[in-house]
């Protein structure tokens, strides 16, 4: 169980690393 709740919060993390990343490629493009 205790492995599950890191997957869930490493996945979190990695979700909004995207998000981020995602808007910092969006500002380089424009």
């Amino acid at each position: 169980m205790a492995v599950q709740k890191k997957r869930i919060s490493m996945s979190k993390k990695k979700s909004i690393f995207v998000k981020i990343f995602g808007k910092i490629k969006c500002i380089g493009q424009e």
